[in-house]
């Protein structure tokens, strides 16, 4: 499994304020995975449940971060990196989703975005090669919301498993009831979920 490129210490200074996107490229181009860094003092981390990812301006796209504003950082620094971009300013009263492709990862030290559109895992040539499955570690118990669904290739298990996943960790047996609203298709060569309205 791949990645794109990490963001250096030298373009974390192209953070905007509040509502304003950032001239780093997120997440597009390249041949596998996105990897789009975190910022010093903000990222380190030692396993990937440490890790969250977010606007990397202070306001995002209606607090949303998109593949053109995004950054990966430690959870337990949230607070502090937002009071840094924001600088006290406030942010529209507006709501978007979070697009759940775009996950953290820790790796090599420091938080990692990775999206899962462009991996392997969800590459696909028919609707019959994707599943539902939740962006959570263990789908017994994971997240069932329309931002925590994902679509993956269905002999992708392992491999997501190993990206979400700490060293170690032991899920739980049951199988999930995912929400009956939501299927998986192949769209543009790519495992997508797909909600009915």
């Amino acid at each position: 499994m791949t990645r794109l490129f990490i963001l250096g210490a030298s373009l974390f200074g192209l953070v905007t304020a509040c509502g304003g996107s950032s001239s780093v490229p997120g997440g597009a181009g390249g041949s596998a995975g996105t990897g789009s860094g975190g910022a010093p003092g903000f990222s380190q981390c030692s396993l990937s449940s440490e890790c969250i990812v977010g606007p990397q301006s202070c306001c995002g796209d209606c607090g949303a971060a998109t593949r053109t504003d995004i950054i990966a950082i430690n959870q337990s620094r949230q607070a502090s990196y937002t009071q840094s971009v924001c600088q006290g300013v406030g942010c529209p009263a507006c709501y978007m989703m979070q697009d759940p492709n775009l996950v953290p990862e820790c790796r090599t030290g420091l938080c990692q975005v990775v999206d899962l559109q462009t991996l392997d895992l969800t590459a696909c040539s028919s609707d019959s090669d994707c599943r539902i499955r939740t962006r959570d570690c263990c789908e017994c118990g994971g997240g069932l919301e329309p931002e925590d669904i994902i679509a993956i290739r269905v002999d992708a298990e392992s491999a997501y498993s190993a990206l979400a996943c700490d060293p170690g960790t032991a899920c739980p047996e049951c199988a999930p009831t995912y929400p009956p609203s939501v299927i998986a298709t192949c769209s543009s060569g790519r495992c997508t979920a797909r909600w009915s309205r």
